[in-house]
């Protein structure tokens, strides 16, 4: 466990590589990672100020008896970045491939899962990034510029992966 929360640490979609398979990474697939940087950056413009206004600080500012096993961060500790990201691209990435949704969302679970494991958040740092990514999910995929870039990652990635197009 301790070797998969250090790997997720990375705030990347290609961490759904385990589940999607070795075509989905970003030199097959560069309009996917163009919208899921997109992603990224819409979280951390959603997030930040949260952390910055709760200032909730971290476990180990708390307890020096807990050692995390990422980079520290001195960041507010809810709601989890992390954890809002990976639920963010899990939706996503579960709507573009609604044949992995399960395995997929069973993934972004994990991701979220990873970061108590890692020692960096508690529990209900998790709970609440999976409400804002949930959230943030519904909010940008009724925007017309999103729709657009979130149809030509999609056409892309379901033609690499050789599944049939969506209707």
């Amino acid at each position: 466990m301790a070797a998969k929360a250090k790997a997720d640490a990375e705030e990347n979609i290609w961490v759904y590589s385990d589940v999607m398979g070795p075509e989905f990474n970003s030199k097959a697939l560069p309009l996917t990672n163009a919208f899921f940087e997109r992603i990224v950056a819409t979280e951390a413009a959603v997030v930040d100020p949260a952390k910055d206004f709760w200032k909730r600080p971290r476990p180990h500012m708390l307890d020096s008896r807990i050692k995390p096993i990422v980079k520290l961060s001195t960041s507010g500790s809810w709601p989890s970045g992390h954890t809002t990201l990976g639920t963010l691209m899990g939706i996503t990435l579960a709507n573009m491939v609604p044949e992995k949704r399960a395995e997929i969302m069973a993934r972004a679970w994990q991701y979220g899962d990873h970061r108590v494991v890692a020692g960096i958040h508690y529990p209900s740092d998790i709970e609440a990034g999976r409400i804002a990514g949930s959230v943030i999910s519904q909010q940008i995929a009724q925007q017309q510029d999103f729709q657009q870039q979130y149809q030509q990652a999609q056409q892309e990635l379901r033609q690499v992966l050789k599944l049939p197009a969506l209707k």
